[in-house]
């Protein structure tokens, strides 16, 4: 009975690692730079992701000269590659894994230009303060009638 246990264990090991083993390597090689002037980006980052569920294959970032070079293992046969970088919109490229290597050649980001209408800044305060031995009440924190004294609050 034991040995059934064994080899019913071996199997299912067996199976977990082949199935496992499975996948695809690639290698996705570019540069990246500005679009007005072409100068180097370096440090955007790079990350290839599903394009089913935009789970994270693999990621890097570009060296002091802009250029990456992107590698991992995947089952998938067409993935997201994505490029971002400090002010500038974010690139997007479908990338076909029929190769394993590939050169995407130079990627140009464009400036953001999202300019934000304005900003509000919203704080609570708390009602109740403890302060060592002391309370602090926070008196817009309660209803009191106008003219109130601070025996109502």
């Amino acid at each position: 009975m034991k040995l059934f246990y064994n080899i019913r264990f071996f199997y299912f090991l067996f199976l977990f690692v082949s199935l496992a083993s499975f996948g695809q390597n690639f290698e996705i090689r570019g540069s990246v730079v500005d679009s007005i002037q072409d100068f180097e980006l370096p440090n955007a980052t790079i990350f290839a992701e599903k394009q089913s569920d935009s789970t994270l294959i693999s990621y890097t970032v570009t060296d002091q000269k802009g250029e990456f070079v992107l590698t991992g293992k995947t089952k998938e046969e067409k993935i997201n590659l994505v490029v971002s970088y400090t002010s500038f919109s974010t690139y997007f490229q479908e990338i076909d894994l029929s190769q394993q290597k590939i050169d995407v050649g130079t990627i140009r980001l464009q400036e953001s230009t999202e300019l934000l209408d304005e900003v509000m800044v919203k704080t609570r305060v708390a009602p109740v303060v403890l302060k060592s031995d002391t309370l602090e009440f926070n008196s817009k924190s309660f209803r009191t009638r106008e003219n109130a004294n601070l025996e109502d609050v």
